[in-house]
C-alpha cells in the first residue's frame, strides 16, 4: 500500500505493480466521491482492478493505523467501482482492529 500517491499518474503507478511482481498493489489518493476518506486504485503486475477484496482491507488498515480513517465505526473508500462501505471494531483480543467491507454487486 502506497499512502501518498496523490501526483503519481496511473501509467506509473502500473509500471511500479509490474515491478514489484505482487499479487496487488494499493495506491491511496484524496478521495474525487464525497463522503470518502481516500481514493484506492488497485493494479496487479498486469492491470487496473475496479475492486479486491484483500487489498481494500489492507488499504483501510493502513488508513486507520494512520489516523486518516476512524479507529472505530464506518467509513466509505473511494475505488474504481464506486464507494466501498467499511466498518472497523476494535479487537479485544488484538491491538489490531477487525476490518470488514461491505462488497459491490457481482456483475458477470
Amino acid at each position: 500500500v502506497f499512502p501518498d500517491a496523490d501526483g503519481v499518474d496511473g501509467g506509473t503507478m502500473q509500471r511500479i505493480a509490474r515491478e514489484l511482481n505482487l499479487s496487488e498493489t494499493v495506491f491511496l489518493l484524496a478521495p474525487v466521491r464525497a463522503g470518502s476518506v481516500a481514493r484506492a486504485r488497485i493494479f496487479t503486475p498486469a492491470k487496473e482492478m475496479v475492486f479486491t477484496g484483500h487489498p481494500t482491507v489492507g488499504a483501510a488498515f493502513v488508513l486507520v493505523s494512520t489516523g486518516v480513517a476512524p479507529s472505530s465505526g464506518v467509513f466509505q473508500l473511494d475505488e474504481e467501482i464506486g464507494p466501498i462501505d467499511v466498518r472497523v471494531e476494535p479487537d479485544a483480543a488484538s491491538a489490531s482492529p477487525l476490518i470488514w467491507l461491505t462488497t459491490p454487486a457481482i456483475e458477470w
